[in-house]
């Protein structure tokens, strides 16, 4: 849950209510982490919990509040809610969802919901949110005096806090490249829309040989991932040299809802030589220094053609 939307926690001072004239509190809320792409502590739901295929995320809150004046104990139900919580008044009704199922006893200013609240079918489903469309989701914490006549009369929210819905994935990328590496490859791409914080860039073996691209079928699948919104390269290590791969990105957003996968482009890692070996490849000849013969006239002909790419730049 990988622009990121934020925790959005409320500290908002409250009108006292009635008899009580509390203060206004915070809900700490924890998010399970259960899986890479989805689940995530971050106390953001994103669109892989919201649509549940994350199996068990949930949450937990924790409060602090006031009780209510010259009261030893008090009592505290809690709400979920896609709108706002109430000041003060009754138990609310409509838009609201009751997370606990009875009504829980407390004596200290400190308190806790220990069991955890499964996101999708205890938020999302129950309160009607869309997995398409942003959302804010608020905790509300009622408390209210046990020695009062009318508890619920006489009631008003005591703590807030706020996860958000943020379902928003990059879009596509496009016009992916694989340039040749001793072993490696180079990818490069183009970002499609939004912004994507990590990009997940996979080279998949194929199992047959390409007699196009000089390449034999078989290598390993690597994937490899790389940070950054502004990147737009990666380079992908560890590749069998002259094996045919697959090579496709995907972005992730910070709350990690991932991009469609990029159309797949071919690359063929190969063996790089340097110098010396290309001379040698030439027909050049090791006679203690330079060789002569039309071999070696032939080979140093050769690396003057291949001379420009071999020169060191300068800065």
């Amino acid at each position: 849950m990988r622009t990121r939307v934020a925790l959005l926690a409320c500290l908002s001072g409250l009108a006292p209510a009635l008899a009580l004239g509390q203060a206004a509190g915070e809900v700490t809320i924890t998010e399970s982490s259960t899986s890479s792409q989805g689940g995530l502590s971050d106390r953001v739901i994103n669109i892989a919990e919201c649509n549940g295929t994350v199996s068990g995320d949930s949450v937990t809150l924790q409060w602090n509040l006031a009780l209510p004046p010259n009261s030893l104990s008090a009592f505290y139900r809690i709400y979920a809610t896609t709108g706002s919580c109430p000041d003060s008044g009754g138990l609310p009704t409509t838009g609201f969802h009751e997370i606990s199922s009875a009504f829980q006893g407390i004596t200290t200013q400190a308190g806790n919901w220990t069991t955890p609240i499964n996101v999708r079918t205890d938020l999302v489903a129950p309160l009607g949110i869309s997995c398409s469309a942003a959302a804010t989701v608020t905790f509300c914490v009622l408390a209210f005096d046990t020695n009062t006549a009318d508890a619920k009369v006489q009631s008003t929210f005591t703590a807030k806090g706020s996860i958000a819905v943020d379902t928003v994935a990059p879009g596509q990328p496009t016009s992916v490249s694989a340039a040749s590496g001793d072993g490696a490859l180079t990818v490069a791409w183009a970002a499609g829309s939004g912004t994507a914080t990590t990009w997940l860039v996979t080279a998949t073996g194929t199992a047959t040989d390409n007699p196009t691209l000089a390449c034999s079928g078989g290598g390993v699948l690597v994937s490899k991932s790389c940070s950054g919104s502004t990147t737009t390269s990666c380079r992908i290590t560890g590749l069998t040299n002259d094996a045919c791969y697959d090579v496709t990105v995907q972005g992730f957003s910070a709350s990690q809802n991932p991009s469609p996968v990029s159309a797949a482009a071919a690359g063929v890692p190969r063996p790089m030589e340097d110098f010396w070996e290309r001379y040698q490849s030439a027909g050049g000849r090791e006679l203690g220094g330079c060789s002569g013969g039309a071999a070696s006239g032939l080979a140093l002909l050769a690396l003057a053609a291949l001379a420009p790419r071999l020169k060191r730049r300068r800065p």
